[in-house]
């Protein structure tokens, strides 16, 4: 967590519909949902989030890397997918693939 802060505001949800609403009202450069969460699971959001910004930069942060789980995630519009506990090289990876972080 304090590398993502570090880099900008971290704002952090407690189930799917927090999710939503402060992707909404934040529209943040980038997002970390875990698959497992109350409400919608991380896939479902994925399509979510993609409907109403298909621009959004998603990564998705779980345990459960199951070959299914992995290829979902990306078609569903992840720009990738981290094996929990990630690397803080991999997390930095994809913070430098996002364009709108400096």
């Amino acid at each position: 967590m304090k590398l993502l802060a570090v880099s900008g505001t971290l704002v952090e949800a407690e189930d799917s519909s927090q999710v939503m609403s402060q992707y909404l009202a934040r529209n943040p450069d980038i997002i970390f949902l875990d698959i497992h969460m109350p409400g919608k699971s991380g896939l479902e959001l994925i399509k979510d989030i993609m409907e109403i910004d298909p621009d959004a930069v998603i990564i998705v942060l779980s345990a459960d890397s199951s070959a299914e789980n992995v290829m979902k995630a990306l078609e569903e519009g992840a720009a990738g997918f981290l094996s929990k506990p990630p690397s803080k090289n991999k997390i930095q990876d994809y913070m430098s693939q996002c364009i709108t972080i400096r």
